[in-house]
C-alpha cells in the first residue's frame, strides 16, 4: 500500500477519534493505529529507496523532485491536520502515547524525505562530473590524435625527403662518375691517337730512307742505259704527303 494512503487514513483516525468526557483525550482504534504505523515502516524505506534509485538516473531526475514534493505536501497537509486538532476546543487531542507515535512517524518521514533529497542532489552532482571527466577526457584524445597525425605527417615528409635527397645524391654521384670514366675515355683516345701518329710518321721516316738509298744504288745504272732520259720524281715525297693527310 502507498504510504500517502496510509498516511490519510491515520489522517482520518485522528479526526474521527472520540473525545472523552471531560479530559483532552480521545478514544482511538489503537489496534488500527499500530496496524498502519507497522504498514508505514515497512512501506516508507522501500518507496524511499526506490525514490533513492530513481534519483541515481539523470533522466528521472524530474520524477525524483516529483516524489519529493508529494512527500512533502504529504506531511505538511498531516502537520497542518494535527495544528488543527490540536487547536479545536470542543475535540480533545489523542492519547500521549499515539501522539507519540504519529510524531515519530512524521519526524521520521520528514528526516527520509531530506535524505533522499540530499542524496539525489549528490547524485546529480556526480553524474555532472563523471559527464565533465568523460568531456574533459574525449577533447583530450581528440587533441593527442590530432597531434599525433601532425607528427606522423611530419615524420613521413621528412622521411620521403631524405630519399629524395638520397636519389639525387646517388645520382649525382653516378653522373660525376660517369663524366670521370668519359674524360678517361677521352684522354686515352688522344693518348692512343697521337701514338698512332707517331708510329706512321716514324714508318713514313722509315720508307723514305729506304726509298732514297734504293735511288742511289740504281741511279749510276740508269744513267748510264739513258744519259739523254729524265730520272723520275723520287716516291718517298709522295708517301710523306700521304701520311701528312692522314695525321
Amino acid at each position: 500500500m502507498d504510504s500517502l494512503v496510509l498516511i490519510e487514513r491515520l489522517d482520518e483516525l485522528m479526526a474521527e477519534a472520540k473525545p472523552i468526557p471531560f479530559t483532552r483525550e480521545a478514544r482511538v482504534e489503537r489496534d488500527e493505529v499500530y496496524r498502519i504505523l507497522d504498514q508505514l515502516r515497512t512501506t516508507l524505506p522501500v518507496e524511499f529507496e526506490r525514490v533513492r534509485w530513481m534519483g541515481r538516473e539523470s533522466e528521472q531526475e524530474d520524477g525524483v523532485e516529483t516524489r519529493l514534493k508529494e512527500i512533502t505536501s504529504a506531511l505538511a497537509e498531516l502537520r497542518q491536520a494535527q495544528d488543527v486538532q490540536t487547536k479545536r476546543p470542543s475535540t480533545p487531542p489523542l492519547t500521549v502515547a499515539a501522539a507519540e507515535q504519529v510524531r515519530d512517524v512524521i519526524e521520521a518521514a520528514e528526516r527520509t524525505a531530506t535524505a533522499v533529497e540530499r542524496d539525489a542532489n549528490a547524485e546529480a552532482q556526480r553524474l555532472r562530473t563523471e559527464a565533465d571527466a568523460h568531456l574533459r577526457r574525449a577533447k583530450e584524445e581528440a587533441e593527442r590524435h590530432l597531434r599525433e597525425t601532425r607528427e606522423r605527417a611530419a615524420e613521413e615528409a621528412a622521411a620521403y625527403l631524405s630519399r629524395v635527397e638520397e636519389a639525387t645524391k646517388k645520382m649525382l654521384e653516378r653522373a660525376n662518375s660517369a663524366g670521370t670514366e668519359i674524360n678517361g675515355m677521352l684522354a686515352n683516345l688522344r693518348g692512343s691517337g697521337g701514338s698512332v701518329i707517331e708510329d706512321l710518321e716514324a714508318i713514313m721516316a722509315g720508307l723514305t730512307k729506304i726509298e732514297v738509298r734504293r735511288s742511289e744504288a740504281t741511279a749510276p745504272a740508269k744513267a748510264a742505259a739513258s744519259p739523254s732520259r729524265q730520272a723520275p720524281a723520287p716516291a718517298p715525297a709522295a708517301v710523306t704527303q700521304a701520311a701528312t693527310a692522314v695525321v
